[in-house]
């Protein structure tokens, strides 16, 4: 047998941080209390209000192709036939014609605008028995057939025409799946067009050209005398590491780009980008496709979204007048995020917006790439300098601001809400939030950090110390871990235990106590890089403990399925987490609210709007805070998986589908929830600190006892300022 001395190593879900304002209230209030406002001011532009738009009632989702002043509309209806007809943009009138005959698949593969008529070349599909046919339909103003052409043998049954548009001159551009673009001359020849691949988009320009846009971000003009696609150099703007990418362009701009952020009209002749549309203060959601959209001559827009369920249909979009804009309450919100990105939060502002008449959340994002801290600097001058958010959803230094009295108490409108009752949301979750017993930062999702054992070495054993690791007796053979790292096991640690060497309560820290020494000298003795992981080390009885993030019941099933060979398992906590069970909560999606706000009855019922059942359950990354949605959220990992929603685990060198977990996981699993009372914030300031000193003593620079002294000495310093 032998024994193990003390040992620490935690892995921490990264956790979003947040900040705001709060008033004097006496006791434990700190000396410095000075709110000063939500300042931060926030203005929509190009802001446009949407509606479905479907031009007649029963039909499914339209396909809109301009001619004209017109537009061509081609629509599936719910009974799963088609129609076929014209809407006038100008008189908002529909008129639907006779469909041409149906295939079991049928597309539009070109509209080209003749002046008097319209053709139109379709590619029909028939299964049973399989066949592909072309077929060009030549129509008047009004949309009756004029003429209807079979010219399958002259494009050939084989080839996908993806896309197809005419010049000014009566040459036809198609592009072909696999094939590349094919000009097709007036007297109808056919050859390829050098430069260009197949499955480009392609549209009749303002100055008659075709154009061809390649992978959404390459602009290629096409020209039919020398057959070769000339690239057009345009620098698009760029939103974190994204480019813009491209869309045809309408009467006005040669092309549309636009970035998550905004819709552009672009003009070649100049290269200039004008800002036409901000998509959230518009209300389309992130996970939005914007790929269909077209700009009407009256600068009104058509947004056809496919590909999502429950998004899946036409919208009008129309400007919002300045009288509009000006009745609105705008509730500024300060975020570190990309701004229109696809995340929850984002997500979650988008559909409040949409279902509030009176006031809206418009979103300033400091998120900068070209700086070091990613403009998180820039925040907290702003913060500073009193520059002040109505609602943030980052923090920089959360104490140092909570110290100066700047955020609102959720706890006292959880109480004061008739509506909101404790006993539908994980409560313990809130408390673990508070500081000076205020809830100050509000989180929607939480992950949980703890150690995994097999039940057989440790029974049910909880809220392990430093203490008893010390003590264990291991089986000949065994070892506490498998696979450590030095540097980086003990950061991963100090990210989500950091705060239990801080007492913000009094200002001071215990970072010279020989618990910390010890940590540094254990941490010590491992070798920087990790040894070469034994995927069967703990179903075999070769390590025992496994630092765990739990996100859902599945994660947690599939660590006992994979890990631990469907072996019993206990969670036994972090090694320092001596307070309730030894498990820490890893916090989501946290905001605070400025305590000065004149928005905050508004920004409670955001926070309601964000806790209801429906929305914890739309993102499975993270526990809902709603007990329903949680309960609902782990009987679906109950459930058989699916070909849909098959998950594959993977640990080293291992990888099995996992199965369903059970209902004695689920409550195993809620209740170990139930009994966390710390979270894992950590203060980055001091991390920092912790992290550069610690690294001085793993390198051989100083003793333990030196780094230890040094953080002492740091962090009470900066704790002195904060106080």
């Amino acid at each position: 047998m032998k024994r193990v001395y003390t040992f620490m190593i935690a892995a921490a879900l990264l956790c979003s941080m947040t900040a705001c304002t709060r008033p004097d209230t006496g006791e434990n209030t700190p000396l410095t209390t000075v709110p000063s406002g939500a300042t931060l001011e926030v203005t929509m532009s190009h802001a446009f209000r949407w509606e479905k738009f479907l031009p007649e009632e029963g039909l499914d989702m339209c396909y809109f192709y301009p001619f004209g002043e017109q537009m061509l509309v081609y629509s599936p209806t719910l009974d799963g036939t088609h129609v076929f007809g014209i809407w006038s943009p100008a008189t908002g009138e529909f008129v639907r014609r006779d469909y041409p005959e149906e295939g079991d698949f049928t597309e539009m593969s070109g509209v080209y605008d003749m002046g008097d008529t319209v053709q139109v070349l379709m590619r029909r599909v028939v299964n049973e028995p399989l066949s592909t046919t072309y077929l060009r339909y030549t129509f008047d103003a009004e949309m009756k057939e004029v003429n209807a052409e079979d010219v399958t043998a002259q494009y050939h049954a084989e080839r996908w025409i993806h896309s197809s548009a005419m010049d000014a001159q009566g040459n036809r551009f198609h592009s072909v799946i696999g094939e590349g673009i094919l000009c097709e001359t007036t007297d109808g020849t056919l050859s390829p067009v050098d430069g260009t691949q197949g499955g480009e988009e392609i549209f009749t320009g303002r100055d008659g050209f075709v154009y061809a846009i390649l992978d959404r971000r390459t602009l290629k003009r096409l020209h039919p005398d020398t057959l070769t696609a000339e690239e057009i150099p345009l620098e698009l703007p760029k939103v974190g590491g994204n480019y813009a990418e491209m869309l045809r362009g309408n009467a006005e701009y040669d092309v549309l780009c636009y970035t998550d952020e905004f819709l552009y009209g672009v003009d070649l002749t100049d290269g200039s980008m004008t800002e036409l549309l901000n998509w959230q203060e518009s209300d389309v959601l992130p996970s939005m496709d914007r790929r269909n959209l077209l700009l009407l001559p009256d600068g009104r827009a058509l947004f056809c979204v496919y590909g999502h369920s429950e998004q899946l249909c036409s919208y009008l979009l129309t400007a919002r007048t300045q009288e509009d804009m000006d009745s609105m309450k705008l509730i500024s919100m300060a975020d570190m995020g990309i701004s229109g990105s696809e995340d929850w939060l984002s997500r979650m502002v988008s559909q409040f917006n949409r279902q509030s008449e009176d006031c809206r959340i418009v979103t300033k994002s400091y998120y900068d790439s070209s700086v070091p801290d990613f403009g998180t600097e820039a925040l907290k001058k702003d913060l500073l300098d009193g520059v002040i958010p109505d609602i943030l959803a980052s923090n920089p230094d959360y104490h140092m601001f909570s110290n100066k009295g700047m955020f609102e108490d959720l706890s006292v409108w959880m109480e004061n809400d008739p509506e909101f009752h404790k006993e539908d949301y994980v409560m313990n979750f809130f408390e673990s939030l508070k500081y000076h017993g205020r809830l100050e930062r509000m989180g929607f999702q939480f992950g949980v950090n703890t150690y995994a054992a097999k039940a057989e070495h440790l029974g049910d054993a909880q809220r392990l110390t430093l203490a008893d690791y010390a003590n264990l007796e291991l089986p000949e053979g065994m070892e506490l871990m498998d696979g450590v790292e030095r540097t980086r096991m003990f950061n991963a640690l100090m990210y989500s235990q950091l705060m239990q060497f801080v007492d913000y309560q009094n200002g001071t820290c215990s970072f010279d106590s020989e618990g910390f020494i010890s940590l540094l000298d254990w941490f010590g003795s491992f070798p920087e890089q990790a040894a070469i992981q034994d995927d069967y080390a703990f179903r075999e009885d070769r390590a025992l403990l496994y630092p765990l993030q739990i996100h859902s019941l599945k994660s947690y099933h599939a660590t006992g399925q994979i890990v631990f060979g469907n072996a019993d398992v206990t969670l036994t906590g972090t090694p320092i987490g001596t307070e309730g069970n030894g498990g820490v909560f890893a916090p989501l999606r946290l905001i605070t609210v400025s305590s000065s706000s004149q928005y905050k009855e508004e920004i409670w019922e955001f926070i309601k709007f964000c806790l209801r059942e429906e929305n914890q359950l739309s993102d499975d990354f993270g526990f809902p805070v709603n007990r329903n949605a949680l309960s609902s959220a782990m009987e679906r990992d109950q459930q058989p998986p699916t070909e849909m929603n098959k998950f594959t685990y993977s640990y080293g060198d291992l990888s099995e589908e996992v199965t369903a977990a059970t209902a004695e996981e689920a409550a195993e699993l809620t209740a170990y929830i139930d009994g966390i009372t710390v979270c894992g914030i950590p203060d980055d300031f001091i991390y920092n600190i912790v992290e550069e000193e610690t690294a001085r003593y793993f390198a051989g620079d100083c003793t333990a006892e030196d780094a230890a002294r040094m953080i002492q000495s740091r962090v009470s310093l900066y704790l002195a300022e904060q106080y």
